[in-house]
């Protein structure tokens, strides 16, 4: 979502804000962190536009933990013989534990977490604080060549009597943000920035115009005197670090809990200070739950609350700073106090061309099944949840565990309404899915029928309530091999026809060839099916030229690497041949480091016909609106560009010509 505001603008991150009002008068929601790491920078960065674009350096968890030259570097900065710590610790308990060595060796404490930063703790008055400021300003460079974010000096006071206490003069040394942040375009547009916290030191200090920095209380005056004195175009930044640093880390639930009373309490008063065009906005940079295991930060999605851009719920916002930036080119538009308009991608009509009916199975939903019939597919789930694998043939164990649940058309049945129901909330209206008779009835022709007349019930019920429409695409299994493609293809010349109008082939790309399985693809040519295959996922071009040679296919799921040939990207073009691109899943599974990296927009640009899916999306935690918003993030598309894709994708889609005359007339008239 993109928020602008007219006057001013203010943004304390705080960890959550309910209103439980009958009535709310805000937005809320929340977002979900894109950005590998779950730390400082990342999350602020991100929440200002700026989603990491590399992985972060950590230290490993041993003793000593530092590489030596660091060690040294730290030294002779210091002008000691040495550092205590030297380990992974906990902030407050490495004082308790080497305080009183450190006073007497005047060594200073050096230690790090999960988190990727070296943290420099020493004493205010014996060691003096100006001194930690130019340890850490000196040894700052080196470890951000390491790629490590942060040198953070952490001052404390006290005896090994009375026990040692942080103060409120720490100071963070980090990277510099790769791009301009939101910041940088306020004060480029004419604004003031105002940081609260330690908001000035995460961003290195650039597009800060001015730093308030204390405890939670002071900062709290300090938020609400820089808002009271904000002019047009000005943005207040402000972090609350108390539920992170005292509560969060060391796992107080009940101070948590005391301290968002307390902010709740605090909230009002911003509220009264508001006027037409302002926009008060919370939420957080990372996760720290007080009720978790360990200390460090967890990575759960964080809350989005807002006020003075009306009330209703916004769902869940796939990029932490997304709602707040849009394509980012430019903050001018936000800081001169115009209303900044833009789609929803949300209300964006969408066709998906690519999606595994079990792949798209929730992970909740197929516990819950698990449970029903007492199968322990307890090792398939990640702690929070989610689908737990290695790498991708282990994604293909995991993939066939959760299936093997699904025993009968009833459950089948239950699945497409639960996975239709997901697609129609992110804005699909046409679908098409990937139908195995392997995991329906074991490629029997009889059972296969039973499974996709309660499959096509459960669409016709979906369209009749929710306004999706699903078409089925037969689909044999790769590493299956060639005899039981034969069997699939024969369930799909029974049931070729109306609900069924596709042939497909998944599974691992680098088993057998395509050619094997011409004689399954030249069946379902024959009874009038349309023909696509993945290709161009994990192997290289040559398995895009032999699918359209062997298979003679219209479409290739994924395909994508065919911009490693452009001759062949060329012919692709020059074909016509269509490509079902899944960008999170090909990012997710490590086929491309990142988004920046995927071809998506090459091939596109080179005219070949892309379209956008999610394959199977709670496996790669995306959806429709994530896979957009990324998009739109990473290489400017607009409204127009996923109208485009739309219209490319209805019109590959392998439907009737009065289905596909709707759905592109849907897509046309839309209003968003």
């Amino acid at each position: 979502m993109l928020w602008g505001w007219g006057r001013r603008f203010v943004w304390p991150r705080a960890t959550t804000l309910l209103d439980l009002r009958p009535h709310p008068s805000g937005l809320w929601g929340a977002a979900q962190e894109v950005s590998p790491g779950k730390d400082t920078p990342t999350g602020h960065w991100e929440i200002a536009g700026v989603p990491l674009p590399w992985d972060w350096g950590y230290f490993p968890d041993a003793i000593p933990t530092f590489p030596a030259n660091l060690t040294a570097a730290i030294c002779e900065a210091a002008d000691v013989d040495g550092i205590l710590g030297d380990k992974h610790a906990s902030g407050t308990a490495v004082l308790d534990e080497l305080g009183a060595e450190h006073i007497r060796t005047g060594r200073p404490i050096v230690y790090t977490s999960v988190d990727s930063v070296v943290q420099i703790a020493a004493h205010e008055e014996h060691f003096g604080l100006e001194r930690l400021y130019a340890l850490c300003q000196a040894v700052a460079p080196m470890v951000h060549d390491m790629r490590v974010g942060r040198v953070i000096a952490r001052p404390f006071v006290g005896s090994e009597a009375e026990g040692f206490t942080r103060t409120t003069n720490r100071r963070d040394y980090a990277m510099t943000p790769p791009k301009p942040t939101l910041c940088d375009w306020v004060t480029d547009a004419g604004g003031k920035v105002h940081a609260i916290g330690k908001i000035g030191d995460i961003f290195a200090h650039r597009g800060i115009t001015s730093v308030h920095k204390g405890a939670d209380a002071d900062l709290m005056e300090h938020l609400v005197t820089s808002f009271d004195n904000a002019q047009d175009g000005d943005l207040v930044f402000a972090n609350f670090v108390e539920f992170d640093a005292i509560y969060g880390h060391r796992r107080d639930i009940s101070g948590y809990a005391r301290a968002l009373e307390w902010f709740d309490t605090q909230v009002p008063r911003l509220m009264d200070m508001m006027r037409d065009g302002d926009l008060v906005l919370f939420t957080a940079d990372h996760g720290n739950d007080p009720s978790w295991v360990g200390t460090d930060h967890t990575r759960e999605r964080v809350p989005v609350v807002a006020a003075g851009f009306g009330a209703r719920e916004i769902g869940l916002v796939g990029v932490f700073g997304y709602w707040c930036i849009g394509r980012g080119p430019s903050w001018a538009g936000h800081a001169r106090g115009r209303r900044v308009v833009s789609m929803s991608f949300n209300e964006l009509k969408k066709v998906e061309l690519h999606l595994h009916i079990e792949g798209a199975a929730p992970p909740a939903f197929i516990r819950s099944l698990a449970k029903e019939k007492s199968v322990d597919l307890s090792g398939i789930f990640t702690e929070d949840g989610g689908y737990a694998y290695r790498d991708f043939r282990h994604f293909l164990e995991v993939y066939e565990a959760a299936t093997s649940v699904l025993t009968g058309p009833e459950e089948f049945h239950r699945l497409t309404k639960a996975v239709l129901e997901a697609c129609a909330e992110k804005g699909v209206v046409y679908a098409e899915t990937f139908l195995s008779p392997d995991f329906c009835g074991g490629r029997d022709v009889v059972a296969w029928k039973d499974y996709l007349a309660a499959i096509q019930d459960a669409a016709d019920e979906a369209e009749r309530d929710m306004g999706i429409t699903l078409r089925g695409i037969a689909t044999c299994i790769r590493h299956f091999g060639p005899e039981f493609a034969r069997e699939t293809a024969l369930c799909a010349q029974e049931t070729a026809g109306g609900f069924l109008t596709g042939f497909g082939m998944g599974g691992d790309e680098k088993s057998g060839s395509q050619g094997d399985f011409a004689y399954a693809y030249d069946m379902a040519r024959e009874a009038g099916l349309r023909l696509t295959t993945h290709a161009g996922e994990w192997n290289g071009p040559e398995e895009v030229r032999a699918a359209l040679d062997d298979l003679r296919v219209e479409r290739i799921g994924h395909g994508v690497r065919a911009i490693e040939d452009l001759a062949l990207v060329d012919r692709l073009a020059e074909d016509g041949v269509t490509l079902e691109v899944c960008p999170g899943s090909n990012v997710f599974l490590g086929v491309y480091p990142n988004l920046s990296a995927h071809p998506i927009a090459k091939l596109r640009e080179r005219g070949v016909n892309v379209t956008v899916s999610t394959d199977d999306p709670p496996f790669f935690r995306t959806d429709m609106n994530k896979e957009y918003e990324d998009l739109s993030r990473q290489f400017g598309w607009t409204e127009e560009d996923f109208r485009d894709l739309n219209v490319v994708a209805i019109d590959a889609a392998f439907c009737d010509e009065a289905t596909r005359t709707r759905i592109r007339k849907e897509l046309e008239t839309q209003d968003v």
